[in-house]
């Protein structure tokens, strides 16, 4: 049995191992196939390469990733990268889906323009695209040219360019819009053409003027749905130079101002600065501000009207008629034709006087119709003339030449009468009372805040001056002003420095011509 048994064993052991040695040696067996991974081998586009759109527009790019056999290759990652503008990829990597494509989001630059993006998988040969973009829809108003080189009854010499521009900033061209122009601060009006169209995004104003006072002002720009916007500050000058008085903007008496200049004196061009212009507006002002009233400037086109004359005589000659060289100035206007009847005339004589500072008629006893102020006077045992000088601003207070000249123009209507309760005999024409604009005395005449019309009330403007007596307030060369107002940015109170320089003025300089001597000597 054991042996038997043994036999057995063996027979099988050898079976077994013949079995497996057939299994694994057998030709007819079936072979197992190996799996494949696929190779990306190309991309290509699948959206166009070349696009066109707007700033700011998202469009879509998608590509395709193939394998050597054209097949498209799944989970293939692409990155997508912006290389020209300043446009940005929403998603950076996309991975391919089944077919082997990819799709990205593009937003394309705010800059008008080129914009390129790359499209890459691995070391393969990547692929562009190429956006085109244009502006967007017009949405604001751009100042492309400021104006500039204005002058009174003139047209702009730098003309102002509005350009349309989209959300970005960026010029927009299309559709045309109406652009409106009007003044945005320093008062006044515009003529011309103050509405215009644009074309190809550009609005062009080309005969605009402005008239009113002169100074600085702003314009305004204005469009339908794309709102306003302003030009930068720029200055109002006068008029170009006029040796004729220019029609009057209005009928009726007035004040009209004259830069007159000796036939061998240099012209400062005083009536075509703004020194002469702003010296008339402050003194109106300061005027409105204490009487309710102003004078009646002869203005052209909304600004004071200032008339050049040349004089036929000589510096020299016109100094040698000593007192009476206002006399010499009005009898040459009155000669050549320049003196209307229903006008008075605030001369700025650019020339010499030994005598003073300034003169003017007083009728009914000193005929005439004109106030000189002579601004290179040589008044003895005084600093010279020359030595005063202009406001610099509209709103500035007052200084010596805005007070002389109100002062004198103040004489040309009979101011102060000699029958007035407080007329100084000695000074006739004036009143005693140092802080006021009529005075004329030994002490310094105060000026600065304290200054005022009629301080009593009852010589020349208030309610107690006495019928039959010359009246501010009664004079055709005057007007009311409803509301007056303080436009003066030092008014109250005025520095140290300025009531200390007002007060120099006053001292040094003398003020008025002795209108005592010019009577006696007429």
């Amino acid at each position: 049995m054991s042996r038997s048994f043994s036999l057995q064993c063996f027979s099988l052991s050898i079976i077994l191992a013949s079995g497996i040695t057939a299994c694994g040696d057998s030709p007819g067996a079936p072979e197992q196939p190996t799996p494949k991974v696929p190779v990306p081998a190309a991309v290509a586009p699948t959206t166009p390469l070349s696009l066109t759109g707007v700033v700011a527009d998202s469009v879509t790019v998608a590509v395709r990733v193939t394998d050597a056999g054209n097949q498209g290759v799944a989970n293939a990652v692409v990155r997508f990268e912006v290389i020209e503008g300043a446009g940005t990829a929403k998603s950076p990597q996309v991975t391919t889906d089944s077919h082997g494509d990819a799709q990205a989001a593009w937003i394309l630059s705010t800059v008008p323009g080129s914009n390129r993006l790359r499209a890459s998988v691995l070391q393969l040969t990547p692929v562009e695209f190429v956006a085109t973009t244009q502006p967007g829809a017009a949405a604001t108003l751009s100042v492309q040219a400021q104006p500039g080189g204005a002058k009174i009854g003139s047209v702009l010499e730098s003309l102002p360019v509005i350009e349309l521009r989209d959300r970005f900033g960026n010029a927009a061209t299309a559709p045309a819009v109406t652009v409106t122009v009007s003044i945005a601060s320093g008062g006044g009006a515009l003529t011309g053409t103050t509405t215009v169209s644009s074309r190809d995004g550009v609005a062009r104003f080309e005969d605009i003027q402005i008239s009113g006072p002169v100074g600085p002002r702003t314009l305004r720009f204005e469009a339908p749905a794309l709102g306003s916007i302003n030009s930068s500050p720029f200055t109002v000058m006068p008029a170009a130079r006029s040796a004729i008085d220019r029609p009057d903007d209005l009928p009726g008496p007035q004040i009209h101002f004259v830069y007159a200049v000796p036939s061998d004196a240099p012209d400062r061009s005083f009536d075509t600065a703004l020194g002469l212009a702003y010296s008339v507006m402050s003194f109106q002002s300061w005027l409105a501000l204490k009487t309710g009233y102003r004078l009646r400037v002869d203005t052209y086109r909304g600004a004071a009207d200032v008339t050049f004359l040349k004089l036929d005589k000589t510096d020299q000659q016109i100094a040698a008629a000593g007192p009476f060289v206002r006399d010499t100035i009005e009898r040459f206007m009155r000669v050549t034709g320049q003196l209307a009847a229903d006008k008075i005339y605030a001369v700025y004589y650019d020339g010499t006087s030994t005598y003073a500072c300034g003169g003017a008629s007083w009728p009914p006893l000193l005929i005439g119709q004109l106030a000189a102020m002579y601004m290179r006077g040589l008044p003895q045992s005084a600093s010279p003339c020359s030595s005063a000088v202009f406001v610099n601003a509209s709103t500035e207070f007052p200084r010596y030449w805005e007070f002389a000249m109100l002062h004198d123009l103040l004489h040309t209507l009979g101011i102060v009468s000699r029958e007035a309760p407080h007329h100084v005999a000695s000074r006739p024409a004036h009143v005693g009372e140092p802080r006021d604009l009529m005075y004329a005395g030994d002490a310094p005449w105060q000026l600065g805040t304290v200054t005022t019309v009629d301080v009593d009330e009852d010589d020349y403007f208030g309610q107690s001056v006495a019928p039959g007596l010359a009246n501010l307030a009664g004079s055709p060369y005057v007007e009311r002003v409803s509301p007056a107002f303080n436009v003066f940015s030092e008014l109250t109170p005025l520095s140290a420095e300025a009531v200390r320089k007002l007060a120099h003025d006053a001292v040094t300089l003398p003020v008025h011509p002795d209108f005592g001597v010019l009577i006696r000597n007429r």
